[in-house]
């Protein structure tokens, strides 16, 4: 491996790091919000929420020995606060119903003066990522659009900066580091966002 290459897997790996460790932030100031704002569902809501964590809470078990498919109980708490979900499914429930009012805002492009990103689309595409990341991290590709908000230009990453970025040699970045950077940049936004939430 010569210096370059070197260099390159460098940066690639402090941004996967730094990477899952604001989204674990992102994920918990998610999950928090939204375990606070349960309280106050309107009803119908709720009962619909109960009905998707039913669903997914829900499983089941054959019984070899009798040829039967079991299914596990599922307790009613009317204190549920649905801790068990994780940032993929509050996204999506919340996307299809807007329940959180908290969750309905937009990022602003850092490239594009008149394009936005709604929240939902923003930690989608940080799930997706994410995921990629844990998966298939040696055969990873990430697409503009499906895991990527907005792949930042040479000029943008170089004027935005993160706690670490000081130490990426941003004129060594490949194609991968760039869109980890990127999504890294518009994760800090889509976090300041909700920091403002009381």
């Amino acid at each position: 491996m010569d210096k370059i290459e070197l260099i390159k897997h460098q940066n690639k790996s402090l941004l996967i790091v730094e990477f899952l460790s604001i989204y674990t932030c992102l994920e918990d100031k998610i999950k928090k919000i939204f375990q606070n704002k349960v309280d106050n569902l309107e009803t119908k809501d709720v009962f619909r929420l109960y009905f998707l964590y039913g669903a997914m809470a829900c499983k089941f078990k054959f019984d070899f020995k009798d040829d039967k498919l079991k299914a596990d109980s599922i307790k009613y708490d009317e204190k549920e606060k649905f801790h068990q979900l994780n940032m993929n499914q509050i996204v999506k429930i919340d996307d299809a119903n807007k329940i959180i009012s908290d969750f309905n805002f937009d990022i602003e492009s850092v490239q594009q003066k008149l394009v936005h990103y709604s929240f939902h689309y923003c930690c989608l595409r940080f799930i997706s990522m994410r995921n990629k990341l844990a998966h298939e991290l040696y055969n990873v590709s990430f697409g503009e659009g499906k895991d990527v908000i907005e792949l930042l230009s040479d000029a943008n990453i170089e004027s935005n900066n993160f706690s670490t970025s000081d130490g990426v040699e941003k004129k060594q970045l490949d194609n991968n580091s760039k869109a980890i950077y990127s999504n890294i940049i518009y994760m800090l936004k889509v976090i300041d966002k909700l920091n403002k939430i009381k």
